[in-house]
């Protein structure tokens, strides 16, 4: 394995949660700043490829939970980008599937990766925190970057080992955009299903209640505007969780869901094709290149992502390309706005297929809303203990089951 020769900090990239945080311009919108645990990373482009450079001896390994990566997720986001970046500079790259979930089968891999010469292991959102802390310890040489996994994970008080790092991504603020677009847009009696009452999920639902908070001050509407939000307490397509959003938008007159992780959408959008104008927000990805096909076109209004493209282009080059694998050592990375000026640069954001609406929320409207959270207009709090004070109502429901 090659043995990294020089190191440099990056003075500009670990900069601040949300670059130009500022005081909330209303305190029903938000009530505290973000947490200053973890740090900004700018997602940069690589640079310009130099002709002597040999980054041969360096091979990558994607380790995914399943083989079948084709559906537009983020395991697909980050296989593409990282083979194409491989390739593109002659390092190798190796996927490996999990044949099932357990310790055992992801030591394996591990064992595996490393012994057909890996260097950098991606970890796409793995549960089996003992296999990783097992691992991480037996490969020091090794340099491990786990996608939207936090240290505490691990346990409590666990630090990271120098050969890890974790890119994290401000689910607060996607939620917020979320919850933003569906005020801005019209809707008015609005639900969020999280997967259950964990951290990501909770700054997801907490991020939307506070979005679709400040949309309606803004509009001077507080009193009109009601979240139903409540968790599914599984991952999964459940029956439950469909006839739960079934009786949302048949009788209790929901007009739309903000679906949160596993596969609650696929959940919830069964229950709102049966009813018309029902409509869902996905998260991570552009969930209408999946939804919409299957339960209708136009279901999905819009979807908080994350650049998972981005993280992995910047880390690679950093590590590879700029020998900088100390400014990601024992780090936990968040993605945020930091950018005014280009939403396309950010960690977060709403996705391509947004349907925006003339006189309502426009493209130009997301880029006002983008350019003011980098402004620090808004500030979004990331507590996930204490449920955001805001002037609309929010009915807290508990678990579906």
């Amino acid at each position: 394995m090659k043995k990294i020769l020089a190191f440099a900090l990056i003075a500009a990239v670990l900069v601040c949660l949300l670059a130009g945080c500022g005081s909330a311009s209303n305190p029903d919108v938000a009530t505290a700043e973000p947490s200053a645990s973890v740090a900004t990373a700018p997602l940069t482009e690589a640079p310009a490829l130099s002709p002597d450079a040999d980054y041969g001896a360096w091979q990558v390994a994607l380790l995914t939970e399943e083989s079948g990566i084709a559906d537009h997720s983020g395991n697909q986001i980050i296989f593409d980008t990282c083979k194409t970046w491989c390739e593109a500079r002659g390092v190798g790259f190796k996927h490996y599937a999990a044949s099932e979930r357990s310790k055992a089968e992801l030591t394996a891999m591990i064992d595996l990766a490393v012994s057909e010469g890996s260097d950098i292991l991606l970890l796409p959102d793995w549960s089996l925190t003992d296999a990783i802390k097992d691992s991480v310890g037996k490969y020091p040489d090794v340099r491990f970057i786990l996608f939207d996994m936090y240290a505490n994970e691990f346990g409590r008080d666990y630090v990271l080992p120098a050969n890890v790092c974790t890119a994290v991504y401000r689910e607060e603020v996607l939620g917020f955009m979320a919850g933003f677009a569906a005020v801005k847009l019209g809707y008015r009696h609005l639900s969020y299903v999280g997967t259950k009452k964990a951290a990501p999920a909770t700054r997801y639902g907490y991020g939307f209640v506070q979005g679709a908070a400040a949309a309606a001050v803004e509009l001077d509407i507080p009193k009109e505007i009601a979240v139903e939000f409540v968790y599914a307490n599984t991952t999964s397509d459940d029956p439950a969780v469909t006839a739960y959003m079934d009786d949302m938008f048949q009788n209790r007159g929901v007009e739309l869901c903000f679906a949160c992780g596993g596969d609650i959408a696929s959940a919830v959008c069964k229950a709102a094709k049966n009813v018309p104008n029902a409509k869902v927000i996905g998260a991570d990805v552009d969930m209408a290149l999946t939804l919409d096909p299957l339960y209708g076109e136009g279901v999905t209004v819009t979807s908080s992502v994350k650049n998972y493209a981005g993280t992995v282009r910047t880390v690679l080059s950093d590590i590879i390309e700029r020998n900088m694998w100390r400014s990601y050592s024992g780090q936990t990375i968040s993605g945020g706005v930091v950018s005014g000026e280009d939403p396309a640069v950010n960690a977060v954001g709403l996705a391509p297929s947004t349907g925006y609406a003339d006189g309502k929320f426009t493209e130009t409207d997301y880029a006002a809303l983008v350019a003011a959270l980098y402004a620090g207009k808004y500030t979004v709090s990331d507590d996930t203990k204490n449920p955001p004070k805001v002037a609309i109502a929010v009915n807290y429901l508990g678990n579906i089951k």
